[in-house]
């Protein structure tokens, strides 16, 4: 018995663009799935039916309503005008603050003042490695914690005693500490006592690179190399970011004919963090980018824009962490990071809503040889969604709300950022019908400050 997708948009149209229509609701969702199914509402069932800790069920069903009704399918897409944009984003304030919340509460409730840290694994799975501790406390020497920031704040316990109310003289100083445990047991609390802290480290630094024992990073000749060291298999000039002009809109990215990829050039880099429990590799990428493009192209005034990309290497973590922060001040445009692989890309196996699925790609398909799309026709493009992973030959991705790959011959794009302010563009040429009605969606643009999280790991599949 043959599982086959639905993917088939030669008779009716699919509208992909979605899938990468406003990323600020795509992340904002995946996060508060996350907060509330993953920690918020399975802590709360643990602490208080073997804790004696208050069951606050009734707060995370009024999170899950409001969690609910940001998945009607206009919402969750992002095909919508900005005001419910803004009333999507509030929703997901709401959800994040009841969940915060509820762990806050309970962790007061169950919280000893003996001095013994305690960890909760609220996993299926065993857990061993980082471990980020927020506290005015000093920590115990034997757990080998790092200080890597603080700020000015009550602490959850003032804040969290209704018969004891914050004053000005209560802010104190909140250190961030991270520490690096062995295995922790599935849905386990475990003590944290000496023998529950790793003593080993695999992190190395030097000038320009970074290491653990299964990955190294390293930026020379003005690109970013990776070596597998499970496989010891190297990927020479492994990440590019690239931008591309989108004259679409909500439902589907544009492709404008004769267009060029934009590549960012690698700038500067430094080491920014190192330790026995992490290092971080930061680089600065500059891309020029038009500031518009229309049907008629793309203008010839651009805007330079700063990408800094973040690599982390865990101790003991086979997985490298990215973070990807910049301004965009350009409009009508689609900006991707592509992880180049060995060989061309025939296949991937990605998460959907219920199981993994493999699918087939023709990786040297382009769309801009099939511009413009006939009446009734939408073009087919090497897009595909995802839920939280998608993999390819050996390489797996990893993100935090972003829901859209592309392949493109021996390449993996993540969508980082498909900048789009309209619903539907009856001029669309990569789709020959309107998909709805023409409403300005200026914000939909993501003019400002934009954040994009996801990591790579290797496997031997």
């Amino acid at each position: 018995k043959t599982e086959v997708e639905f993917l088939d948009n030669s008779r009716t149209f699919l509208l992909k663009g979605v899938y990468s229509a406003r990323p600020d609701i795509k992340r904002a969702n995946a996060h508060n799935q996350w907060l509330l199914f993953r920690k918020a509402e399975p802590f709360n069932a643990l602490a208080s039916k073997f804790f004696g800790a208050r069951n606050r069920q009734s707060a995370l069903n009024y999170a899950v309503r409001e969690l609910i009704k940001n998945h009607a399918h206009d919402s969750i897409y992002g095909c919508i005008i900005d005001e419910v944009s803004r009333d999507v984003m509030q929703r997901f304030r709401k959800v994040n603050d009841t969940a915060e919340s509820v762990i806050k509460s309970t962790i007061n409730d169950i919280e000893e003042e003996n001095g013994v840290l305690t960890a909760v694994n609220l996993s299926n799975y065993k857990y061993r490695g980082k471990i980020f501790i927020e506290t005015e406390k000093e920590l115990p020497k034997y757990l080998k914690a790092v200080k890597i920031s603080s700020r000015k704040g009550f602490t959850d316990k003032k804040l969290y005693n209704i018969y004891d109310v914050p004053v000005t003289e209560d802010i104190t100083e909140l250190k961030t500490y991270l520490i690096d445990v062995c295995v922790l047991e599935p849905f386990s609390l475990t003590k944290i006592t000496p023998d529950k802290v790793c003593s080993k480290s695999s992190i190395k630094t030097g000038s320009g690179f970074i290491e653990n024992e299964y990955i190294k990073i390293e930026v020379l000749n003005g690109a970013v190399n990776v070596l597998d060291k499970q496989t010891n298999t190297e990927y020479k000039d492994f990440i590019t970011i690239i931008d591309r002009a989108d004259t679409g809109d909500s439902y589907n990215f544009g492709a404008l004919k004769n267009d060029r990829a934009v590549k960012a050039e690698l700038k500067t880099f430094k080491i920014k963090a190192e330790g026995a429990v992490r290092a971080v590799l930061k680089t600065v990428y500059e891309i020029n980018i038009p500031l518009n493009s229309d049907s008629a192209g793309s203008s010839k005034r651009t805007a330079k824009h700063i990408l800094n990309l973040d690599f982390t290497l865990y101790n003991q973590s086979k997985t490298a962490e990215i973070k990807a922060q910049w301004i965009n001040k350009s409009r009508n445009h689609l900006l991707q990071t592509g992880f180049n692989l060995k060989d061309k890309i025939a296949e991937t196996r990605s998460e959907d809503l219920y199981k993994t699925v493999k699918r087939s790609f023709d990786a040297d398909y382009d769309i801009y040889k099939h511009l413009p799309a006939e009446r009734g026709i939408e073009l087919k493009t090497n897009t595909a969604p995802m839920q939280r992973f998608v993999c390819a030959q050996n390489l797996t991705l990893i993100t935090k709300g972003i829901n859209e790959y592309e392949v493109n011959k021996n390449t993996l794009y993540l969508t980082l950022l498909r900048a789009q302010g309209i619903i539907s563009n009856p001029e669309n040429p990569s789709r020959g019908t309107p998909a709805g009605p023409p409403l300005k969606t200026p914000e939909m643009q993501r003019i400002g400050f934009n954040c994009q999280e996801f990591a790579f790991l290797f496997t031997d599949k």
